[in-house]
């Protein structure tokens, strides 16, 4: 790898946009409490904690592959608000994608990183919240209306999109054609609670709502944790739904798509609006992420990759996504450089379509000012 790609942040890379994160914690974290927001049970043993040592312990003016109570301690001996600073000021990421965008670390978030910010709202939540403040009998009125509202909004999630089915997919729970505004009322339970995690028609209706609204949708995969255990949602069943809202022409983005990247990436070269990024695989795999990227890239059309990071409560996650990120993709098109199997020019392109560009066309960020 050349001398180029040592630095954890290139002079001549754009600054990344994260197509989803979080915000970091504010409040300075016990040990135990560090552990559980890097990874939970087996994290300070793993790759994850491989590349914090090799990483992120010189920002915190250690040597490189400090040992882990020594980080620790240098970590609580700073400060959560400097740790803050200090990893976010270099992660080299010039906008955020916020899920949660209202929680308590928002602002310090955006000021350490001194980049701007942009909400991904919740669909699921957007609903519950006009469900309990207006009742059902005029929810969907009352959904599409404030997703006409939303200008500050760059993309819609479904957070409450998650594994129910026996073979574990999400992907089962959109339909290929939304409930009609009568039929919405079947999934209300008389107690006007909303079946979010069992019923596949409210899904569909708030995911196609959100379309016709012109709203790109996030669509998460990757690992949520089911009844404590880590599970996984196949994009493949994705395919019915895909396919019916190709001609609406509204991106889609299939979030933290490892272990499913291939597959994802195959669904992007075959429905015109369907994104894909990988989310915490870099940061969670370290240097070793690099086959990851080559293998999307196998399929996946340059315009349709998007970066982030889906950095949550530790600062480490977004510095750490970043910086592994471009080595892992700054890697492979070395690699490809090297044996002349790529211009120039095109590894150029491709580096900045990824790392900006095409976040800034689905989320319409050029348009934010």
């Amino acid at each position: 790898m050349p001398d180029r790609w040592r630095s954890p942040v290139p002079d001549d890379w754009p600054r990344l946009v994260d197509a989803h994160c979080h915000p970091v914690a504010v409040e300075d974290l016990s040990d135990q409490a560090f552990a559980r927001l890097l990874g939970g049970s087996g994290a300070l043993d793993s790759m994850t904690a491989v590349a914090l040592r090799r990483w992120c312990a010189p920002v915190l003016d250690l040597d490189a592959h400090a040992a882990v109570d020594t980080y620790l301690a240098r970590r609580r001996e700073i400060g959560a608000d400097e740790v803050n600073r200090r990893f976010l000021s270099r992660a080299g990421v010039g906008d955020l994608v916020l899920d949660e965008p209202g929680t308590r670390g928002t602002d310090a978030t955006l000021q350490a990183a001194e980049a701007r910010g942009h909400r991904l709202l919740r669909l699921d939540d957007l609903a519950v919240a006009l469900l309990a403040e207006r009742g059902p009998s005029d929810l969907a009125a009352d959904v599409r209306r404030e997703l006409r509202r939303t200008d500050a909004v760059a993309a819609v999630t479904l957070a409450c999109l998650r594994p129910v089915a026996a073979d574990g997919s999400a992907a089962v729970l959109l339909g290929s054609a939304p409930p009609s505004d009568a039929e919405l009322g079947a999934v209300l339970r008389t107690d006007g609670e909303v079946r979010r995690a069992e019923d596949s028609r409210w899904h569909t209706w708030l995911a196609f709502a959100a379309l016709e609204a012109g709203l790109p949708l996030e669509i998460p995969l990757g690992h949520v944790l089911a009844a404590g255990r880590p599970v996984f949602g196949d994009p493949v069943a994705l395919r019915p739904f895909l396919a019916a809202t190709e001609g609406m022409g509204v991106p889609v983005v299939l979030v933290n798509a490892y272990p499913y990247h291939e597959v994802a990436a195959v669904l992007a070269r075959s429905y015109t609006h369907v994104h894909l990024d990988l989310g915490r695989v870099t940061r969670v795999g370290g240097e070793l992420s690099a086959r990851v990227v080559a293998e999307t890239l196998l399929a996946a059309p340059f315009e349709r990759l998007l970066y982030s990071s889906d950095g949550y409560g530790l600062a480490e996650h977004h510095y750490l996504g970043a910086v592994l990120f471009r080595r892992a993709l700054g890697g492979v098109l070395h690699d490809l450089l090297v044996r002349d199997e790529i211009d120039r020019a095109t590894s150029e392109r491709l580096t900045r379509l990824v790392s900006r560009d095409n976040a800034v066309r689905v989320f319409g960020l050029g348009r934010r000012g």
